[in-house]
């Protein structure tokens, strides 16, 4: 008797429209960052938008271009070619997005207008995180606009990692730090706490 496998047809038409948020699986990165974002206070960059040029076509939503770049920062991703190929690759990425496709001159040029704003958020972020055990500061090293000689790593020495940003960008306080979550023991407080 031949051995049976398990249905597969990548053609078949789904019935009803996927929801990406049941693909991203809970307590990833990705539900904490969507869920974060939507608490902090992003007027600093909506203000900008209340005052500005009303002509043209209508941008993202600060709100999800915050979100990615938050993750891409997360992640380890501070290119905008990078941020850009997420969006369309990767699940969390996509959730966050909710199916928007920025390319990657609007991920910079977001990036580049707020980025004052987007340092605080940041900060901010770090901190809630920190207060809630989700990740550990082991070593901050603020490199703003830092060049290193050639031949040397960019990684440092050590064992430390060089935290800075690429040319042009940086965030104050982005540090050396790891997502710790979700681990066993660990409650996200009420105020933190993911969708269901």
């Amino acid at each position: 008797m031949p051995k049976t496998f398990r249905p597969y047809d990548p053609d078949q038409i789904l019935l009803l429209p996927p929801s990406v948020n049941e693909w991203v699986p809970e307590g990833d990165l990705a539900h904490f960052i969507g869920d974060l974002v939507d608490e902090l206070d992003l007027s600093a960059i909506l203000d900008e938008y209340e005052t500005g040029d009303l002509r043209g076509y209508p941008p993202y939503h600060p709100r999800m271009m915050t979100k990615l770049w938050l993750y891409a920062y997360a992640t380890g991703q501070r290119s905008s070619r990078k941020l850009a190929q997420l969006a369309i690759r990767d699940v969390g990425c996509m959730m966050l997005a909710a199916g928007n496709r920025p390319d990657f001159r609007t991920l910079n040029s977001f990036r580049l207008r707020h980025l004052a704003a987007l340092e605080g958020l940041f900060g901010q972020v770090l901190e809630m995180c920190r207060e809630e055990g989700l990740v550990r500061l082991d070593h901050v090293a603020i490199l703003k606009g830092a060049k290193l000689a050639p031949g040397r790593s960019q990684t440092g020495t050590e064992g430390s990692h060089r935290t800075g940003t690429d040319a042009g960008s940086s965030c104050e306080g982005a540090g050396n730090w790891h997502w710790a979550g979700p681990q066993t023991g660990t409650k996200i407080g009420h105020d933190l706490a993911l969708a269901q």
